[in-house]
């Protein structure tokens, strides 16, 4: 197995990039004695200047890089599904398989008013599943929730300008809620279990 990164690159008076990088090389038989070590130039006129080799005994630790803000570009399709599905479907993993989910559709930002959402683990067959609609006429929003795990919490976006809530009814009985505030935004947050349906009517 071999890994390298760039230690250094910039111009020299000659060329416009040079670099110095480094190169980490597992040894594919640890148990023999290495006798010697042979390195050749690229076919291609290249030139190698070697700075320096060490031998380690245990394996090369290389601290990983921060958080991702992007990917190749054929990694946008990947990108821009996770920005759906974790933004605005609102579908959080939070424990295994979606045991424990939290779902935060935010849909009413973006003037949606009725859709259907399923995220689905096809290896495990875990998932979660809501249909979403708010009725600007009588002031609702109703979701219909279901999913293979056992806990769910409903933090749930209001419509602008909404910051207080009448009620919120799931299952036909109304439950405990709270609203929470989040920079300009008012959210709706109810504790509830699966893998039952839960239909949950917030009247606001």
């Amino acid at each position: 197995t071999e890994r390298s990164g760039v230690a250094w690159s910039g111009p020299n008076p000659v060329c416009t990039k040079v670099g110095v990088c480094w190169a980490v090389i597992d040894n594919p038989f640890p148990e023999k004695k290495i006798s010697s070590l042979q390195f050749h130039a690229p076919l291609a006129s290249g030139i190698y200047v070697l700075l320096g080799i060490t031998l380690a005994d245990k394996p090369f630790y290389i601290q990983p890089k921060g958080p991702s803000y992007g990917g190749p570009d054929d990694w946008a399709a990947a990108n821009g599904m996770a920005a759906l599905v974790e933004g605005l479907a609102g579908v959080k993993n939070d424990g295994l398989a979606f045991d424990k989910v939290t779902i935060a559709p935010r849909w009413a930002s973006a003037n949606t008013d009725a859709i259907n959402v399923t995220v689905n683990f096809p290896a495990s067959n875990g998932y979660i599943s809501y249909q979403y609609k708010n009725d600007t006429a009588l002031k609702q929003i109703r979701l219909q929730i279901t999913g293979s795990g056992s806990q769910l919490k409903a933090h749930v976006l209001l419509p602008n300008n909404i910051v207080s809530v009448v009620s919120v009814i799931a299952n036909g009985k109304p439950v405990n809620f709270k609203i929470a505030t989040v920079e300009q935004s008012k959210y709706v947050d109810v504790d509830l279990s699966l893998p039952v349906l839960q239909e949950l009517i917030i009247q606001y």
